[in-house]
């Protein structure tokens, strides 16, 4: 049953639970952003392989997610249905985070085989139990549509200021510790530490109050919470949704230093195209919740990823100008934010539709199936990216790149951005009918509920 009280959420643990993202996603983020070329340019990993380790991961990855959302909707302790696997998860992926950067030189066949396993525990078990556990968490906090978009917001705030920190600070930092292996080695015992301390912070604000609950005697299979979720056809339009932009972040995010060393000619440009993209976002997200409420999610959220294919698309007519790769950046971090800002709530109203419809006792099987196609799309785009490089000739140990390589680089850094967009544009059509919806179901859950 529901057990929320009714109030609204305090900023303390609004704020509080944007900590989750540097809490239990500082490792993904690293691994996000270089996990790529360490494995290539440190390890020394042929970059076709580190692909496929990207994939094979992930792909087993996203089926633990499901039994993750099984296992959530099934606790029940005096600290919550999330909490407990975000607080053990969020210990350990960190940690494997660390070991993931510290590849023993134990020969490729031996380097491919620590890189895959390891992988897939960092991101099939532990970022598994964090990142459906928060995710979980907005619909455990809250019912209140308002609050769940303040949550959102909150989370993708500081998770683009986590972003940031981390595109910036990373390299320079590396090469203070001394560069190559022990250079990483070093960052990584730092990032671990920083993120236990937002753990805490987390876990200290933050309160579960609106658990759903089976009857006395109601038993949920398997099969028929994957029936409720293939059913739903805005479950399947936001988990396709969540897929497409992650495979665009990995794209982007993990060519953006290749674009800079190889097109550009300078490393340290990166750092400055990440805050291109990500400073917008500090302000972004938040005034996106008034503009939303003022013309509509997702007439909102459309428009700024027209503006984000279009700024991006303008790369290629001057591709090596770092002013036109600058601004084409900056119309990405804005035209990112709608989309960022509303996911969360389309995540929650399409696992409240799906209980409206089905009457089952589900909520963390939803986020656990977006959790999955976010998770997909990231091994996606690392696969991508390693059989493009691949397939162009880049060879990470190489002191030039040939003129197919540097023209593969560019394009791969566009339309890594551009065709995901277009993508979502279609899938974000769908969406406007649950928007109206919205009234309907509140009614049919609070009646469910009192009874």
């Amino acid at each position: 049953m529901s057990k929320n009280t009714g109030k609204r959420l305090s900023k303390k643990e609004i704020i509080s639970y944007g900590m989750a993202s540097p809490a239990v996603n500082i490792g993904a983020l690293i691994c996000g952003s270089f996990l790529s070329m360490y494995f290539t340019d440190v390890a020394g990993i042929p970059a076709a392989a580190v692909g496929m380790i990207f994939l094979v991961a992930r792909i087993f990855d996203g089926i633990s997610d499901i039994l993750m959302g099984v296992l959530i909707d099934k606790t029940k302790t005096k600290m919550g249905k999330a909490k407990p696997w975000i607080l053990v998860g969020g210990l350990f992926s960190g940690f494997s985070a660390a070991l993931l950067f510290n590849v023993p030189h134990i020969g490729t066949t031996g380097m491919i085989i620590y890189g895959t396993v390891l992988y897939f525990v960092f991101t099939g078990i532990f970022n598994t139990m964090t990142g459906v556990g928060v995710s979980t968490s907005v619909a455990l906090i809250t019912d209140n549509v308002a609050d769940r978009t303040a949550l959102g917001a909150s989370f993708q705030t500081i998770q683009s200021m986590t972003s940031l920190v981390i595109s910036m600070s990373a390299m320079p930092l590396v090469t203070v510790f001394g560069g190559g292996q022990k250079g990483w080695t070093v960052f990584m015992i730092l990032a671990v530490f920083v993120g236990y301390v937002f753990l805490y912070v987390f876990m200290k604000n933050t309160k579960e109050r609106h658990s759903v609950e089976a009857k006395k005697g109601e038993k949920v299979g398997l099969g028929a919470c994957l029936k409720a979720l293939f059913t739903n056809q805005y479950f399947l339009c936001t988990t396709a949704i969540g897929l497409l932009l992650n495979l665009q972040l990995a794209m982007v995010g993990s060519t953006g230093i290749y674009y800079a060393n190889q097109i550009l000619k300078n490393p340290i440009i990166f750092s400055l195209m990440s805050v291109a993209m990500y400073a917008p976002k500090f302000f972004g997200i938040p005034l996106c919740v008034p503009l939303m409420n003022k013309f509509g999610t997702k007439n909102v959220t459309i428009a700024g990823l027209v503006v984000v294919a279009a700024g991006m698309g303008s790369i290629l007519l001057v591709p090596k100008s770092v002013t036109v790769v600058f601004i084409a950046l900056l119309l990405k971090g804005i035209g990112t934010c709608p989309l960022l800002a509303s996911f969360s709530v389309y995540t929650s109203a399409a696992a409240d539709y799906g209980r409206y419809k089905t009457k089952l006792p589900m909520q963390s099987i939803y986020f656990s199936g977006t959790s999955f196609g976010n998770k997909v799309g990231a091994g996606l785009g690392g696969a991508l990216l390693g059989g493009l490089l691949s397939f162009i000739g880049y060879d990470g140990l190489a002191k030039t790149q040939t003129a197919m390589t540097l023209a593969g680089i560019k394009y791969i850094y566009v339309f890594g951005a551009v065709i995901p967009c277009i993508l979502m544009i279609l899938l974000l059509i769908p969406l406007g009918k649950l928007e109206k919806m919205r009234p309907e179901i509140e009614a049919g859950l609070r009646e469910m509920d009192n009874h």
